[in-house]
């Protein structure tokens, strides 16, 4: 509505401006008495434009006084009112309706340019159809009011309004709005679901867990509006810059006038040098670009993140759950201990990894899951005491003796409260106690993978107990990603320097995964700590770095390194805290199209600046040598306005080719 009136009233003013003029041009033709009458008429009609198009401005400018800013508005009001008391009515009104109008073509342009957050306000889901009551009826309310872990009904063609896990049916969910994968993906009971994806077909029952501003796509609403406030630092420069220059223009303008002695030059040289481009250049672009990188699933936490992106040398991955697919599967399971077959091995493996939420204690439990053995297990937690160390493994005890009875299997393998299972790597099980790890080759894939001809990439973790050494050992294989190739090269071809694997996993495994991917550079066998002393090696090397990583192993690598990057992170909210960027989706590629847009962001910045400066110079110079205006100045200053928003609006367009098919030097574009 306000946007409404406000057209309405600039419309008015430049009808106004029209008769007046009109009226002028009249007064030149017609005897003198209806002359008089004529000018008079069309000073009356430019003064009525002045005033009509003027009040928002001079009312805008001593609000901005009251907070101690010396605004554009103020510079404009003084020049405007200086042009009226010298009777220079038609630059006056021209001038205020130039500037009214500008500021109404720029307010649209920036509302284009903010589109994208607004629409996925818009997308968020409204109402929310639930089970209530008793006998249970449908029911349908406002998606925020839904108590989790209310049961939630989705059909086809509607918005899931909760965060939450299919309990029963199956759809085809676009998850798009989230992760910005435009291929759809089948759910079933058991998957995971985002609020404000689309059930394309299908039904589904949803167990509630997160709703309204605590769902993922809620807190992906507010990251994105928190980013495209947040200054980058060229923002927080061109500020300080324009803070001294708009005093200097007004001293500058009082110097003019007595140079020249002429009140009318002086009065547009104060108009023309208004810095107005020069303010708006590097915001509009940073809203741009982050509305363009939220439409693609990617989260810029503002606009120092996204300057930095631009700057970086170096990328370092994790391996597991990063460069692979964060997926792996036992694949054979050895037990050096007579008593124990490979099942008792696993189960004691399952009793220590259920404390733990690693990807490789999660391939663990759903093989154990597979053999039958989850019920004794989760039965078996409260009795336990455990002790998880990232990147390493885990320790438990059991507090109480467990009677060996043929109706407690755990029984067979756990039977002291003093005696310690511990799984994990064979330096944890040392540290903890346990014999025979002597032999092991730390650091190395070890004795199973060696009998798993299947796949080279294989991990092992080892299963040991402090009473009776070293028990087993589990071999896992974890495929990298299909797209990790193609993200490198793409990497390499946007000119990122240093490409490296830093990963808590064996050596043998981490070589095997980069001699894949084409990397050379492999730091493995790395505790959580050990990475972030390594990132702030590469710092201290004169690199900039972005670490890209799962968000939660790798959180103290993600804060310390000059630019985090989460790796699909929907619904994890380790990752959406501790990183400066989150890709919503598993697409590695998409740290390419980050660094990207920041680079074409940073050239977008720097373009705006030029145009707004040199601009600027060139009216000064027609000023001082009288081929500029007061009226024709305003003009050109918001054209250099409207250049500056239009500039900055290719960013919404901008597209990083997620194939091969151009060469290096169309990248960016």
């Amino acid at each position: 509505m306000r946007a409404r009136w406000r057209l309405i009233r600039t419309a008015i003013t430049g009808a106004l401006i029209l008769a007046g003029w009109i009226a002028g041009r009249m007064s030149a033709a017609w005897p003198l008495p209806y002359a008089l009458g004529l000018r008079a008429a069309s000073d009356g009609l430019m003064i009525a434009a002045a005033g009509l198009g003027g009040f928002e401005v001079v009312f805008s400018a001593f609000r901005a006084l009251r907070m101690g800013v010396l605004s554009i508005q103020a510079l404009v009001t003084v020049a405007a009112a200086g042009a009226l008391a010298i009777g220079e009515y038609w630059e006056a009104a021209v001038l205020l309706f130039l500037f009214s109008g500008g500021g109404y073509l720029e307010a649209l342009t920036v509302e284009k340019t903010r589109r994208a957050i607004q629409s996925l306000v818009e997308a968020s889901p409204k109402t929310a159809r639930v089970r209530r009551g008793d006998p249970p009826n449908e029911t349908v309310i406002p998606a925020d009011e839904v108590l989790p872990p209310e049961t939630v009904i989705v059909l086809s063609g509607e918005r899931i309004p909760v965060d939450g896990t299919v309990i029963s049916g199956s759809v085809s969910v676009n998850e798009a709005p989230v992760t910005g994968e435009p291929i759809p993906k089948e759910k079933g009971p058991g998957d995971p679901v985002f609020a404000g994806t689309v059930v394309q077909v299908g039904y589904a029952e949803i167990r509630s867990e997160r709703v309204g501003e605590d769902s993922t796509f809620g807190r992906i609403i507010r990251l994105v509006e928190e980013a495209q406030e947040e200054k980058a630092p060229v923002q927080r420069t061109v500020e300080r810059f324009a803070k001294y220059y708009t005093p200097a223009i007004i001293a500058s303008s009082a110097a003019v006038f007595l140079l020249t002695s002429d009140l009318r030059v002086a009065l547009t040289f104060l108009v023309i040098a208004c810095p107005g481009a020069l303010v708006i250049s590097t915001p509009i672009s940073v809203v741009a670009a982050i509305g363009n990188a939220a439409r693609n699933g990617i989260l810029i936490k503002g606009g120092s993140h996204l300057e930095t992106a631009g700057l970086v040398t170096t990328v370092a991955f994790d391996k597991t759950g990063t460069l692979t697919l964060g997926r792996p599967e036992v694949t054979s399971v050895v037990s050096f201990y007579d008593e124990f077959d490979k099942k008792d091995i696993l189960r004691l493996a399952a009793l220590a990894e259920q404390f733990s939420e690693h990807h490789i204690a999660s391939a663990v439990m759903r093989k154990a899951s597979e053999l039958g053995l989850a019920e004794e297990i989760g039965a078996a937690r409260q009795r336990l005491e455990f002790e998880v160390s990232p990147g390493r493994g885990v320790a438990v005890t059991p507090l109480l003796d467990i009677p060996a009875t043929a109706e407690d299997n755990i029984a067979r393998v756990v039977i002291a409260s003093g005696e310690s299972v511990v799984v994990g790597t064979p330096l944890f099980l040392r540290e903890r106690g346990v014999r025979d790890t002597a032999r092991l080759a730390y650091g190395s894939v070890g004795e199973p993978s060696r009998q798993d001809p299947r796949n080279l990439v294989a991990t092992t973790i080892y299963v040991g107990s402090t009473e009776r050494g070293l028990l087993g050992a589990i071999s896992l294989t974890d495929p990298a990603r299909p797209e990790a190739p193609e993200a490198v090269d793409l990497l390499r071809r946007a000119g990122i320097r240093r490409i490296l694997i830093l990963t808590g996993d064996a050596s043998e495994p981490a070589s095997a995964v980069a001699e894949g991917l084409g990397i050379t550079e492999v730091r493995a066998g790395l505790l959580p700590d050990q990475k972030l002393k390594t990132i702030k090696d590469l710092r201290a090397e004169g690199e900039v770095v972005a670490m890209v990583g799962d968000g939660i192993n790798d959180a103290p690598a993600l804060a310390s390194s000059d630019l985090g990057i989460a790796m699909g992170a929907a619904g994890t909210d380790t990752a959406m805290e501790t990183a400066d960027i989150v890709l919503m989706s598993d697409d590695l590629r998409r740290v390419a199209h980050a660094i990207a847009l920041s680079r074409a962001a940073r050239a977008n910045v720097l373009q705006n600046l030029s145009i707004s400066l040199i601009v600027v110079f060139l009216l000064v110079l027609g000023v001082l040598t009288r081929h500029v205006f007061m009226a024709s100045g305003m003009l050109i200053h918001q054209l250099s306005v409207l250049t500056v928003l239009l500039n900055a609006s290719r960013l919404l367009r901008h597209k990083y080719p997620l194939g091969l098919t151009e060469p290096a030097g169309k990248l960016y574009r």
